[in-house]
């Protein structure tokens, strides 16, 4: 069943890269309007931990998510959608999302993070990408 999802998820990126430009000139075009508003939003440090060090933009709802239920990339960059996380707190949490840590330190900080990204989907009103469709379309 998890391969139909990623052939249709593949199909759906193939087919929006086709009528936009490549992801990746929408993906800088995107990230450059919102870096400095996220940032300053967060105190230019990481949510998590407090660094400022190596920040950069973190989805909330991440971008597979929302094309996969057919979101435009766009709606992957929302200001509600990005919180400002270091490198380190990053990677875990996509290690995290993997199944790939190993350590204790790295486990209890992604349970920070999963319990962070949940206070702020309850902040915003929506959890996930068939929500954010419904109030789209109510709006």
């Amino acid at each position: 069943m998890k391969l139909i999802g990623e052939k249709i998820l593949a199909e759906r990126i193939k087919a929006q890269r086709k009528n936009n430009r490549s992801y990746q000139t929408i993906r800088k075009k995107l990230q450059d309007s919102w870096r400095e508003n996220i940032f300053s939003r967060d105190k230019h440090c990481c949510r998590v931990c407090g660094s400022n060090d190596h920040l950069q933009l973190c989805h909330i709802t991440s971008l597979t998510t929302l094309m996969f239920n057919g979101m435009p990339i766009e709606d992957s960059y929302r200001d509600d959608n990005l919180i400002t996380m270091c490198f380190i707190c990053h990677k875990i949490q996509h290690n995290n999302q993997k199944g790939l840590l190993i350590t204790q330190a790295a486990k209890n900080r992604a349970k920070r993070i999963t319990a962070l990204f949940e206070k702020i989907k309850q902040e915003r009103g929506w959890s996930a990408a068939w929500e954010l469709r419904y109030s789209k379309k109510r709006n």
